[in-house]
């Protein structure tokens, strides 16, 4: 890619403001183990700016990858553990959508994420054993969480009528 198209991108993405020193937040900044910060939240603070349209970014494909998980949840407990083919066209979306909703949930920036008590560290730790031990997933577990833990993250984000009234929820103390 050269560098005009970068550039390109860049200013698409709403990166085009930032500077050096913005990227290099991005890198680590301590071993998990030793901060403080993420065993009192379950998740690393930020140190990269805050920017209220990257939240609403990653919360609107929170929004969309939860409707489509709705429309698998549409055809049933029973279809979506049968062992046929539609059986496990409908698990594999379900995977995906709930991958999504927590690969955009984990790249919420912490000043966000403080105002809600929801469950973010188990959210990821679903995704990595979707992603990382597929050949392991209870059927079981994945339709609870489609049915029952999902719908609650929504709901205390504040996000359940968001496609209705087309608003995100940020709080004032962010805006």
């Amino acid at each position: 890619m050269n560098s005009d198209s970068n550039g390109e991108f860049q200013e698409y993405l709403g990166f085009d403001d930032w500077d050096e020193t913005d990227l290099e937040s991005f890198a680590p900044t301590s071993d998990l183990s030793n901060d403080s910060y993420y065993r009192e939240h379950g998740f690393r603070k930020n140190n990269r700016p805050y920017r209220v349209q990257d939240i609403r970014y990653r919360l609107k494909h929170i929004i969309d990858a939860y409707h489509t998980l709705q429309n698998q949840v549409a055809y049933g407990r029973e279809q979506f553990l049968s062992n046929d083919d539609r059986g496990d066209e409908i698990r594999k979306i379900s995977e995906r959508c709930i991958e999504i909703i927590a690969e955009a949930s984990a790249a919420i920036h912490s000043n966000y994420k403080e105002f809600f008590d929801v469950p973010w560290r188990d959210l990821y730790a679903m995704r990595n054993i979707i992603s990382h031990s597929y050949h392991e997933v209870d059927n079981d577990i994945v339709w609870e969480a489609m049915t029952i833990d999902i719908p609650e993250f929504i709901a205390n984000l504040g996000l359940s009528d968001a496609n209705k009234s087309n608003t995100i929820y940020i709080p004032d103390e962010l805006k």
